[in-house]
């Protein structure tokens, strides 16, 4: 999925599968870099579902420790996550 800046308008929400519903998890992240791969793999294993399409969407709030960076990574290599990086705390 594309990056998002928070001043741009999200992009348009890709229909669910057929059958399934969908559902948006917001993460807000400060400062979090050392934990985020391992708490996108959490989450990854624990919202797979037949029922349903989950995306992630990730809030870094400005964070200074490289967090951004980390979650630009994560979004690259899932089909199924947005990040969002506020300009400001």
């Amino acid at each position: 999925m594309k990056h998002i800046d928070a001043r741009e308008t999200a992009p348009s929400a890709v229909p669910p599968a057929a059958g399934r519903r969908r559902v948006s998890l917001v993460i807000p992240v400060f400062n979090s870099k050392m934990a985020l791969h391992e708490l996108d793999r959490s989450i990854t294993e624990q919202t797979a579902s037949p029922a349903f399409d989950f995306e992630i969407v990730y809030v870094d709030d400005h964070s200074t420790d490289g967090s951004l960076e980390v979650l630009r990574d994560i979004e690259v290599h899932a089909a199924n996550v947005v990040v969002v990086g506020l300009p400001c705390n």
